[in-house]
């Protein structure tokens, strides 16, 4: 343990690990040197983790310019997919000694916009979580912005570094699961802000009912929170007087508030109605009949998108980076009518 008073110096690091200080300044601030072999980066950390190697943060930026910190932007800072996103790039971070600073937007485009800018000055880059138009408004409208910007999420901004989530092939397969299950009335439930025409996952359900002979048809609702998805349902019902027999959601914070729904009005799940997500949340698991949903690749996600931008920072003039990711169907009870379905 380190005694009273003694801080530790990049010296003492990197006498310990028999290495130059300028290699122990290249691991610690999170530059991705191929230089460096793993092993020596991985010897590095360690030692500073248990020296106990506090960087001077304000110091640092002050010669370098660097504040070794990442804006993180999300749409929702309550919603399950956003704290996800937040811990994986958190766990990323850590062992590079940077941190991070987050903020959500509500959706809001000019929150949106003065939110990131209000970041500029603190961060070395933002990882932005979807919202392609409002990224592409962030780095194409005057006066631009100033820092590395990654856009990652099913719904990224091509124009700058990205890791694209591919949802088409997993919202495809869970249609085409419920089709499967015996389901000829499926409804897609979704809020306002993800319903537009040429979403991948709307798109994804109407072809495949289209495909099979069967009528799309859509519940849209204003506020995407359980409870909007829980009113807007028992509505539908309500108005329409007949249950449909499956349910398609945009996410899973739809899902669970239709699920609620369906307990309010006294439905089996699956036996009435079967029912899917889409993001592979925890929740979803923690219920009785625990639901189907489409998972994202979050760790993946995170792990390339924080890599794309730490690149970036380093070498400002690279081609453009770019990835994508498919996420999967996965099946539980909420869905499964058929023995051995998986």
């Amino acid at each position: 343990m380190r005694q009273a008073g003694s801080r530790r110096t990049l010296h003492d690091i990197a006498r310990e690990a028999q290495v130059s200080p300028a290699t122990v300044s290249r691991v610690l601030n999170g530059r991705l040197d191929s230089r460096i072999a793993s092993a020596t980066r991985d010897r590095v950390l360690r030692i500073a983790e248990r020296l106990g190697y506090e960087p001077n943060r304000i110091a640092q930026a002050l010669v370098t310019g660097r504040t070794h910190m990442v804006g993180v932007v999300v749409p929702y800072r309550w919603y399950p997919f956003a704290t996800d996103v937040m811990d994986c790039v958190q766990q990323r971070l850590e062992p590079l000694g940077w941190g991070m600073v987050v903020e959500g937007t509500e959706g809001d485009r000019e929150w949106f916009l003065h939110g990131v800018r209000r970041l500029e000055g603190q961060v070395d880059g933002i990882l932005t979580v979807d919202r392609c138009d409002l990224v592409q408004a962030l780095v194409d409208d005057p006066p631009g912005f100033g820092k590395p910007v990654v856009s990652v999420g099913s719904d990224c901004y091509r124009g700058v570094d990205h890791v694209s989530i591919e949802l088409g092939r997993g919202a495809a397969d869970a249609v085409s699961h419920l089709i499967e299950q015996g389901c000829r009335r499926i409804v897609y439930v979704v809020p306002q802000i993800s319903a537009h025409p040429h979403e991948a996952r709307r798109l994804a359900y109407e072809s495949t009912m289209a495909a099979a002979g069967l009528e799309p048809e859509l519940v849209v609702f204003p506020k995407g929170t359980r409870r909007g998805a829980r009113e807007a349902f028992l509505a539908h019902a309500a108005e329409r007087r007949r249950l449909p027999d499956g349910l398609f959601c945009c996410n899973d914070v739809t899902a669970l508030g239709v699920y609620r729904a369906l307990r309010d009005l006294g439905v089996r799940i699956p036996e009435d109605v079967a029912l899917v997500g889409c993001d592979g949340t925890d929740e979803t698991q923690y219920v009785d009949r625990p639901i189907s949903t489409i998972v994202m690749p979050v760790a993946q996600m995170c792990e390339q998108g924080i890599g794309f931008l730490q690149r970036r920072i380093d070498q400002p003039d690279l081609p453009l980076q770019g990835a994508e990711l498919t996420a999967s169907l996965c099946i539980r009870e909420s869905s499964r009518r058929q023995v051995g379905d998986s």
